[in-house]
């Protein structure tokens, strides 16, 4: 009986004690369904998982204007309140091996979008052969150029103020609402009648911030259980 009782209080109470939390994807199984989608507006792209990343490739015909194969996150699975996260968070992804020749826009980005309606996109791009990184809020902001075909996209978000990085360098920094987030994904995008040959390998997702729960949050509770268990027989 007693012990009923002490796995409905974790049950009940473990979130709390995960609180604050990172969720991780490395993707060395794959694509995990539960916690991802897979996206395509024109159906271009190629997704491949089973090399311990994705790798995102250009297989079709672009379509006129955007074309996009996006992987997004369920946030319903990794936040405590619900299908958002609230507060402040931080989103990175590593990308390798992007092939954005140009001479139209190619893209890599970082998208997060909020309850609010705004959107805050970290870019790595070749807009008629300029290439750089820049942060897109419906229009360009910011950035740098650069030829990297390696990097770590970021964004953070701490109170008021929201910032893209691309790996330890300031990319755009500005005042933000404190709506939810409620979209967060990585895309492959081909533009304004980019019809290049594009590719790229995505790893080693990181999400972290007060109301996230790390994958699988399972293991949260559980861990949270046995602990409790040995302190009792301790006792």
């Amino acid at each position: 009986m007693k012990r009923v009782a002490l796995f409905l209080f974790t049950a009940f109470f473990a979130p709390a004690l995960c609180y604050g939390g990172l969720f991780q994807a490395h993707f060395n199984d794959g694509i995990n369904s539960e916690y991802w989608s897979i996206n395509q507006n024109t159906g271009i792209y190629s997704v491949d998982d089973t090399h311990g990343d994705i790798r995102l490739e250009k297989t079709g015909t672009a379509q006129p204007g955007m074309n996009l194969v996006e992987i997004k996150l369920n946030l319903s699975k990794v936040s405590l309140i619900g299908d958002t996260i609230p507060g402040d968070f931080e989103a990175i992804i590593n990308f390798s091996e992007a092939v954005l020749p140009g001479p139209g826009l190619d893209q890599v980005e970082l998208h997060t979008a909020f309850t609010s309606g705004q959107y805050f996109f970290n870019v790595r791009d070749n807009d008629s052969g300029t290439q750089n990184v820049h942060v897109w809020d419906g229009q360009i902001r910011g950035g740098f150029p650069t030829p990297a075909a390696a990097g770590t996209l970021r964004i953070v978000r701490q109170a008021e103020v929201i910032t893209a990085f691309f790996d330890d360098s300031l990319v755009y920094q500005k005042s933000f609402v404190t709506a939810n987030l409620n979209s967060l994904s990585f895309t492959l995008q081909n533009n304004l009648g980019s019809n290049d040959h594009t590719s790229v390998i995505f790893d080693d997702f990181k999400l972290s911030g007060e109301y996230v729960v790390p994958e699988p949050a399972g293991i949260c509770l559980f861990s949270a259980g046995l602990a409790a268990l040995r302190r009792r027989r301790k006792a």
